[in-house]
This record gives structure tokens, C-alpha cells and sequence, in this order.
């Protein structure tokens, strides 16, 4: 969001969001702001956004933007394309799905990890039956999450947030 240019040959060389403190052999440069004739001497103009802005960020974005230089008006006007791309519902849910799913997986992995020392002969040589059970049972729960994702009622399921997993069993 460049708010001043500097130009040359009527093409914006220079953009910045403030004026310089100093710049080439001025000194305060920034003090000029309120003076439009002395920065317009120097070859500094405001810069004027047109750019439309974006109203849906799941279709639309912005292309590149461009300065051109309005020496009637003495402003360099900032602009970039608005692109719209119109999203098939289908191919939409279908990236939603893809991004819940490896989402899903990423953290089932992680707790599955989380429990691995549960595995090892010594620790379980040290625990009862049932705390054997309930480790094997909450691990195979986390590795059929993706299949119980799957399927009806979950299919278009794309929310992280209505993820179930599994309580860990108390130690």
C-alpha cells in the first residue's frame, strides 16, 4: 500500500508507504508532506489506491498491480485486477474434504505417536489387562478414524472443529 512515488519520465521509480526523512539532496523531505506543489517540483506525488477490493476470498484475488502516473491530476494511480474464479461446488468440497482428511490424519499420527511407549514389552510387562486393553483399543480407534470419515454420516464433513477422537485411556 504505497501512499507516495517518486517519478521520472512519467513512470513511478520509487514507491514507498512515507516520505523519505532525506532523499538525493533534501533534507526533511517528510516535512513536505502537506506541500503538494514542493514535492511535485521535486518529482513526488501522492498515490491514489483504486484497486478494487476483494468481497470473497474463497473465489476472488488480486493480480499484479500497476502504478501510472496522472500528471493532469497530479497522482500516480495504484490499481490491480480483481480475478474471479468460479469455483465448481464439487471440485470446492473435494479440496475441502482433501485438506480436512490430512488434517485428520496429521493429528491421528501425532497421538498415535504420543502413545507408542505404551507398546514397549518392559511397560507393559508392568500394567494390568485392562490398562493393555484400553491402550490397544484407543489405538485402533485413532487408525480407523479416517475409514469411520469416510463414510455416511462424515462424507461432507469439512470442519475440523467436529472432529471426535478418542478419549486417552487413564494410566
Amino acid at each position: 500500500m504505497s501512499k507516495w512515488a517518486y517519478v521520472e519520465n512519467s513512470m513511478a521509480v520509487e514507491l514507498y508507504d512515507q516520505l523519505p526523512e532525506s532523499w538525493r539532496n533534501v533534507s526533511n523531505l517528510f516535512a513536505l508532506e502537506n506541500d503538494l506543489a514542493t514535492l511535485a517540483s521535486l518529482g513526488w506525488y501522492p498515490v491514489n489506491d483504486i484497486t478494487p477490493s476483494i468481497t470473497d476470498y474463497n473465489t476472488q484475488s488480486y493480480g499484479a498491480t500497476t502504478f501510472t502516473f496522472d500528471g493532469a491530476n497530479s497522482v500516480v494511480i495504484q490499481t490491480a485486477e480483481l480475478f474471479t474464479r468460479n469455483f465448481d461446488p464439487q471440485e470446492l468440497l473435494q479440496q475441502q474434504r482433501t485438506s480436512f482428511m490430512t488434517y485428520l490424519r496429521s493429528v491421528r499420527d501425532q497421538l498415535i505417536s504420543a502413545t507408542d511407549w505404551t507398546q514397549a514389552l518392559d511397560v507393559q510387562a508392568l500394567k494390568s489387562d485392562q490398562w493393555k486393553t484400553d491402550y490397544l483399543n484407543y489405538r485402533q480407534a485413532l487408525r480407523d478414524l479416517p475409514e469411520v470419515y469416510s463414510t455416511d454420516p462424515y462424507t461432507q464433513e469439512i470442519n475440523i472443529n467436529n472432529i471426535v477422537f478418542p478419549i486417552v485411556p487413564q494410566e
